[in-house]
């Protein structure tokens, strides 16, 4: 599955319902100064109600405090995905699909953090006790190797919006500042 950051073969999934993507509720942004030196990390609010394996695994992961997962990007049915595969405490894959219009700052602020905040939600629940820190998970998406090929992708997204780079920094500015 991994391959320097960068999908490169067939993925081998544990169960049928891990090939589904997951839908992504809800964006937002966290900054806490004990994690990551402060910087800004990306905030993802999944609908797991149809991955109960998944929301076991943050169950687990609490319980253990501790965790391994690999990461990958590759572009699935012409999306940009993310694709988690938890090695421990128990073991599931969870597929991300991205939207780029909607999602370009969000991942491009996944990239350059090389972190994202998963949280397992249902519709209709509260963000109150969706972003409770016991439900939260800090997943560490290594991009040094897939950011050579994010600017490629990142470039071709600007020239189809016709966005310059000094454009799509500002966009990203308000994007950021919308989720404070």
């Amino acid at each position: 599955m991994e391959g320097k950051g960068w999908y490169l073969g067939k993925i081998e999934w544990n169960d049928p319902k891990e090939k589904v993507p997951v839908p992504i509720l809800e964006r937002r942004i966290s900054i806490w100064p004990d994690v990551k030196n402060g910087i800004p990390i990306p905030v993802l609010i999944l609908d797991t109600s149809l991955r109960p394996d998944f929301e076991n695994y943050i169950r687990f992961h609490i319980l253990q405090k501790t965790g391994e997962c690999k990461s990958s990007w590759g572009l699935m049915e012409g999306n940009l995905n993310l694709i988690l595969k938890f090695l421990s405490p128990s073991r599931c894959i969870l597929r991300i699909e991205f939207d780029f219009k909607r999602d370009l700052g969000g991942i491009d602020e996944i990239v350059n953090s090389e972190a994202v905040w998963i949280c397992p939600a249902r519709p209709g629940e509260k963000l109150t006790e969706i972003l409770d820190p016991t439900r939260m998970l800090l997943v560490e998406v290594p991009s040094k190797e897939f950011r050579p090929k994010w600017e490629e992708i990142l470039e071709l997204a600007l020239k189809d919006e016709r966005l310059t780079k000094k454009q799509f920094r500002k966009l990203k500015e308000e994007w950021l500042r919308r989720f404070f």
